[in-house]
């Protein structure tokens, strides 16, 4: 069963916003006791919601990080269990629980032995890339030699170039953590020292 639901990537941690295993079903449990009115229902809830369980991930401050070879990523339908709590002036409804019903398994293989200590340094100096105006840094990757840092950069849009403003960058780093190459991206040294 493990085989037909096996993928591999090569990616170790993800920045916020370029986790692809969100919303956390977490998330939802915080809605319990809430009180909104049907308006707010439909508008933010009336497509399925599905939401994931990431087994060997965890949080470090706004990344997540792999912490073994082998994630095993749960996916759920969302389903609210509702009860009113006024008609008048408009009807509001009470989030009295969540329902989690799974809808899928999926497994991430990761190739390469990785070290989450190296990782959380490497992060330290994407956080300090992305401090810089228009710089991203939000995925670092393993491979059988070192670690990939992905940092996209924008250029400012103007209304002659409203397009193509971004360009992708990967900052090797050797299996301890130092820094091999930039390759053709140009950033203050200072920045590595």
């Amino acid at each position: 069963m493990v085989g037909r639901n096996l993928v591999s990537s090569n990616e170790v941690a993800w920045r916020l916003y370029a986790y692809r295993w969100l919303p956390a079903c977490g998330d939802y449990r915080k809605l319990v006791g809430e009180v909104h009115d049907a308006l707010y229902f439909r508008l933010h809830y009336s497509s399925p919601i599905t939401c994931y369980t990431v087994d060997g991930v965890t949080q470090y401050g706004d990344w997540f990080i792999a912490e073994k070879r082998l994630l095993t990523v749960s996916e759920y339908n969302v389903e609210y269990v509702l009860s009113e709590v006024s008609s008048e002036p408009v009807v509001k409804y009470r989030v009295d629980d969540v329902v989690f019903k799974s809808s899928g398994r999926q497994y991430v293989s990761i190739p390469h032995g990785f070290d989450v200590g190296v990782i959380k340094r490497i992060i330290e100096v994407a956080e300090r890339i992305n401090q810089m105006p228009y710089h991203h840094a939000n995925l670092v990757m393993v491979g059988a030699d070192g670690y990939f840092l992905r940092v996209v950069k924008s250029k400012p849009t103007t209304r002659y170039r409203p397009h193509n403003n971004e360009e992708t960058h990967y900052i090797v780093f050797d299996r301890s953590g130092k820094i091999t190459s930039t390759g053709d991206f140009s950033l203050p040294i200072s920045l590595f020292i």
